[in-house]
């Protein structure tokens, strides 16, 4: 193009000037015109580039077909066991379990509820925590910086005790909470239990990290068609400085970067069709009943650990089996190998 310019600048010079000037004007005109498209050119294709990039970080998720996988037993995955016999065990089920300096906390449910109970490394009962709202208690989490035991009620009381149980205070929060992930510095991730209503979400969101003085960031818009707020078993689960989380009715397994303090997508989860995602979600209980009676999805994901170089979790429904993902480092995206645990009893 800048050469067939300056060959029209050359054809003028060597002629008439005055006869030669509507050529002049044209040339400009077509430089100018070639000038303005190369520009909007740019400029279109910086934008579509963005709108491609913004999302980009679903695409550099870990893809994992859960339709391909390799069943294994496993008692192949264990060269080594030793157990802690727990005593005075009351309650019927654990829902989790947190393991801090010389103690143990499960959250045990029985008919009336859910209260926490702490156990020594060795399995000696130390102390029974009771509710009184025991049948809405949602979730617990060990607040180092603190030295704290927290547990979730109501989804909005924070009850904070002591690490051998002993009250400190109860907080009422100004919106909903179902569990609490603490970070560095004080600074916690908020869990709002996932429903999509007015009482469901913290402006207009799923998760926010706080202070309980303010709130900093917003993650994870409100989506699907839950109307009723949930706390999951296993909301997260870290290794080392990293933080994985995996919210109800998502096929997708997040990560928190603690150093940009956003949170990622890191594991894109593909069940074809089967997993019971938040849009597919049925508003009458009738639905869901049907839905496990008849297995019609997966419903439930549960038991989400990071052990031994393995991320956990278990699946429920039309497939009820042990999950594992064999990942040699959570910070990089190395390769990935995805496995089932089958249990000959299911």
């Amino acid at each position: 193009m800048l050469l067939r310019r300056y060959k029209i600048l050359l054809i003028i010079r060597g002629g008439n000037f005055c006869e030669k000037l509507p050529s002049i004007e044209y040339s400009i005109w077509i430089m100018i015109t070639r000038i303005r498209l190369l520009l909007f050119i740019y400029l279109f294709c910086t934008n579509s580039i963005n709108g491609i990039l913004s999302p980009s970080r679903v695409e550099n998720t870990i893809q994992m077909d859960m339709n391909h996988y390799q069943k294994i037993t496993f008692d192949s995955l264990i060269t080594d066991i030793s157990c802690t016999k727990l005593s005075n065990t009351v309650f019927d089920f654990c829902t989790n379990m947190v393991q801090y300096k010389d103690f143990l906390y499960f959250m045990g449910s029985t008919m009336a509820g859910k209260n926490v109970y702490i156990y020594s490394k060795s399995g000696k009962f130390i102390k029974e925590i009771t509710f009184s709202d025991a049948l809405i208690v949602n979730s617990m989490c060990i607040v180092p910086e603190l030295e704290e035991l927290w547990v979730v009620s109501r989804f909005k009381i924070i009850n904070k005790f002591k690490l051998d149980g002993a009250p400190v205070k109860k907080v009422s929060l100004p919106f909903p909470c179902a569990a609490i992930i603490p970070t560095a510095k004080q600074d916690f991730l908020v869990y709002s239990g996932g429903a999509n209503t007015e009482r469901g979400h913290i402006e207009g969101h799923f998760m926010a990290l706080t202070d309980f003085k303010s709130i900093h960031k917003l993650y994870l818009p409100k989506w699907g068609k839950k109307e009723w707020l949930f706390a999951p078993y296993n909301l997260y689960t870290t290794d080392a400085d990293d933080i994985l989380i995996l919210p109800d009715n998502t096929d997708t397994i997040y990560r928190y970067d603690t150093s940009e303090k956003e949170i990622l997508p890191y594991y894109s989860l593909d069940f074809h069709g089967e997993f019971l995602t938040r849009d597919k979600y049925p508003k009458e209980d009738a639905g869901m009943a049907e839905i496990i009676d008849k297995k019609k999805y997966i419903h439930n994901c549960y038991s989400f650990y990071f052990a031994s170089d393995y991320l956990f979790f278990k699946l429920m429904g039309k497939r009820t089996i042990f999950v594992l993902s064999g990942v040699k480092t959570i910070s990089s995206f190395l390769s990935t190998v995805f496995l089932t645990i089958s249990d000959p009893n299911m």
